[in-house]
């Protein structure tokens, strides 16, 4: 026990130096059927208790998904059993005259509560799976040392009732009160079980966590939970329930009646969980983020224009997400054609193509977002040698790969959108940028919404 205690501080101080590294701490209550489970070769009935447990611990997650957990946790396990049946035996003979006869014992309706407590050191292995911004799923199997702090039971009703028949003389003593010659009635038992006080078992976990507040620091967990202690409780042979001679009582479980005891608890549970660690790495101070849809100047591919000729200024943009844009070529009014330079040699026109917004673990394309992908076809199609590089990127919540595929589906998605408004697939390439290129810091739902987008690049 020493031993076992000794390596769960240790393991939980060094949890709490590494917490940086995204780990959380738990508390969760709640409250089932906890019963200890065994058989009775006689007449009776059983039932499991209602029981409370709670537990706090350590959650470290070594990947997006994947996590190992340490806890401590109390459960108190119990049962209310009924002993109705007689037992007999025969041919005795009387020590004071010699005669022969049948002892019986009674049980009448005899209701034993069983109680035990035990503090549960939980080892636990996680899966979590993000739903939503704020919700995840999150299942834990775990393998658990229970060592029990106290056993008891207590009858509350019914008794036992101890009578003698004497068949040579067809003399019954049953229901008689008469300690001298052994006949009596008594009732209301208490004691300590004498069972083992180190068990183990597996236990399973399945909950729902919600996200609270700005940074989602502090989750509520809702669920469900389940534990099956298999080690074999009991401590020896056992012997009888109830000794004649001295009127001793042992209780149910330490006694012949019952064979293997284990324990088994199922129940719902309510807590909390807070990150200690954070997974999200803002970008350094120093690293300015692109604004989106700012107006790009023409860039002239030619050194030989002289200084005062060399550029012509667009005037600046609004976004399309309201009203359509129009596309950044200067254009003359007799012909339509591009402005050429004194020199004669053309401008190379660089497309100013706005950004198109996304929802949270979407590709699909809204009202906004159509009308601003119809309006990119307008200038394509304006412009016929121009080839576009589609590029999707997404926010920082969830894994990698889940990232990595949801932004080649919304690169995918626009691509399908502006061929079926008539560009040649062709002209169109598509990429993913998941998470690795965020226009602001990944710190805020605000910042997490704009980074949730589909960009649009020139393919030389």
């Amino acid at each position: 026990m020493k031993r076992v205690l000794l390596i769960l501080i240790i393991t939980a101080f060094a949890t709490a130096v590494n917490a940086q590294k995204g780990h959380y701490f738990h508390a969760n209550l709640g409250a089932g059927s906890h019963g200890l489970g065994y058989n009775i070769d006689c007449n009776s009935t059983k039932s499991s208790a209602v029981g409370f447990n709670g537990e706090l611990g350590w959650q470290w997650y070594f990947t997006n998904h994947f996590g190992v957990g340490l806890g401590a946790g109390f459960k108190n396990i119990g049962n209310r059993c009924t002993l109705d049946f007689t037992r007999c035996t025969d041919n005795l003979t009387d020590r004071d005259n010699g005669l022969t006869y049948t002892e019986s014992v009674v049980f009448n309706s005899l209701k034993e509560k069983q109680n035990e407590n035990v503090m549960d050191i939980p080892l636990t292995l996680y899966y979590q799976a993000t739903v939503s911004e704020r919700w995840r799923i999150l299942t834990g199997v775990s393998g658990i040392y229970s060592a029990v702090v106290s056993q008891k039971y207590k009858s509350n009703k019914g008794d036992i009732s101890v009578g003698k028949y004497f068949p040579d003389y067809d003399l019954d003593y049953s229901g008689l009160e008469d300690r001298e010659h052994g006949v009596y009635s008594v009732s209301n038992f208490s004691g300590d079980t004498k069972l083992k006080k180190s068990v183990y078992g597996a236990g399973l976990q399945l909950l729902a966590c919600y996200a609270i507040g700005e940074k989602r620091r502090v989750e509520l967990t809702f669920g469900i939970y389940g534990s099956y202690r298999f080690s074999d409780q009991r401590d020896c042979n056992g012997g009888n329930i109830f000794n004649v001679e001295n009127a001793e009582y042992i209780g149910i479980t330490q006694s012949n009646l019952v064979d293997k005891i284990s324990s088994t608890t199922i129940g719902g549970t309510v807590g909390v969980r807070f990150r200690v660690g954070g997974k999200e790495k803002p970008q350094p101070e120093d690293e300015q983020p692109t604004k989106p849809n700012e107006p790009e100047p023409l860039i002239v591919q030619n050194d030989d224009i002289p200084q005062q000729d060399t550029l012509r200024d667009i005037p600046p943009q609004d976004t399309l997400r309201e009203e359509p844009q129009q596309v950044v070529v200067t254009q003359t009014e007799e012909r339509n054609e591009p402005t050429i330079l004194p020199d004669e040699k053309p401008v190379e026109v660089v497309l100013d193509l706005p950004m198109v917004p996304m929802e949270f673990n979407s590709s699909a394309l809204d009202e906004a977002s159509m009308r601003i992908v119809a309006n990119v076809a307008e200038i394509l199609k304006a412009n016929p040698s121009k080839n576009i590089l589609i590029v999707g990127h997404t926010c920082n919540k969830g894994s990698l790969d889940v990232n990595k595929r949801i932004g080649l589906q919304r690169a995918e998605t626009v691509k399908n959108e502006l061929v079926r408004r008539g560009i040649s697939a062709e002209r169109l390439a598509t990429e993913t940028r998941w998470y690795s290129e965020p226009l602001l810091p990944n710190t805020s739902d605000a910042n997490r919404s704009k980074n949730r987008r589909v960009e649009f690049k020139e393919v030389k």
